[in-house]
């Protein structure tokens, strides 16, 4: 495994620090973070921070917008053919916060109940699959039809669903348990609850991705307090539902077991994951195919989000203790590790 020495690592300045998740518009390029309010409690708490929605023109190298959301905002999700931005808001009455992507406006927001978290959208329906929704028991997902804002019967999970992926071809939402590294996955046209996968025994599981080539799913595993049980990432097969997979360390000899904390980034025409090693100031980069760490590389104090834009060719990382997006080159990263 290789430390990258150039990946063509900038910086964009951000009004505040505290940022949580990410999500790019493909079409005009345009970048969402997410302010959460709060800094992690594994890296240097710096206090609170005041909540919102932040757009970034990569192209321009700047912040042209910070507006306000909803209380504890935590995931953004772009939707192109409604041209909406939404923003999971986990605290007050549970909202999903709904903004126009060129001004950040908010429109209005739904109110499921709960405190939630992620979102995942039927890519040719109405239906949004939202976790940890509800009420307070954090045992819950729902699906809010976009178009209506009316909100479908809850649907019991495991506890603490977080992560949201979607197979888009097949029009299936899965969202994985923090508490016990289970994983559902429901039906985004019927709302229907289709079955329950195990992702391993060592809990606290709180990043996913999913690779439609080859229809797995890969969670990362950051409960344990051994550098083997903190640092590992598995794959799971959704038609046989058996674990085929598993990788770490990332960080040989190093006396902190760097986490796969929360964000992922896929690139699966490459078989790359990138994934945000939130306790440090690392991401690292996984080899899918061969399950095998293959570089880590440097980004920013505490980095939370990996989102990839792979027809523009490059990569951006929130980073919750910097005031700052990551901006990195995905051909400079693939030239490193010989893709």
């Amino acid at each position: 495994m290789c430390r990258v020495a150039d990946a063509g690592i900038r910086h964009i300045t951000l009004t505040r620090a505290g940022a949580n998740g990410l999500a790019l518009d493909p079409a005009s390029g345009l970048v969402y973070v997410v302010i959460n309010g709060a800094t992690s409690p594994w890296c240097s708490d710096v206090g609170n921070i005041a909540p919102g929605l932040a757009i970034v023109d990569p192209r321009a190298g700047r912040e042209v917008r910070l507006v306000n959301t909803g209380e504890g905002p935590v995931w953004p999700l772009v939707d192109p053919r409604r041209n909406k931005v939404f923003v999971a808001s986990s605290g007050g009455a549970g909202t999903v916060a709904v903004h126009d992507p060129a001004t950040g406006a908010l429109e209005r927001s739904f109110v499921l109940g709960g405190r939630p978290h992620d979102l995942g959208l039927d890519p040719s329906g109405s239906n949004m699959l939202v976790s940890n929704t509800f009420d307070r028991s954090q045992t819950f997902v729902s699906l809010v039809n976009v178009d209506t804002g009316a909100v479908a019967t809850p649907i019991a999970v495991a506890e603490l669903p977080h992560k949201v992926v979607v197979d888009e071809r097949g029009r299936i939402g899965y969202a994985v348990s923090l508490g016990s590294g289970r994983i559902t996955s429901v039906d985004l046209a019927s709302g229907a609850r289709l079955r329950e996968y195990s992702s391993g025994p060592i809990p606290q599981t709180s990043a996913m991705a999913y690779s439609p080539s080859r229809r797995r799913l890969y969670v990362g595993k950051t409960g344990g307090s051994t550098p083997s049980s903190g640092t590992t990432i598995v794959a799971v097969d959704v038609d046989s539902g058996s674990i085929v997979g598993e990788v770490g360390t990332f960080t040989p000899g190093s006396p902190i077991a760097t986490r796969p904390r929360v964000g992922f980034g896929l690139d699966d025409a490459n078989g790359l994951l990138y994934s945000a090693m939130g306790n440090t100031n690392l991401v690292a980069v996984v080899d899918i195919a061969a399950m095998r760490p293959l570089a880590v590389f440097e980004v920013d104090a505490c980095p939370w989000a990996v989102a990839l834009d792979v027809a523009r060719g490059v990569g951006y990382v929130s980073n919750n203790q910097a005031a700052a997006l990551t901006v990195f080159d995905l051909a400079k990263v693939r030239q490193a590790v010989g893709r």
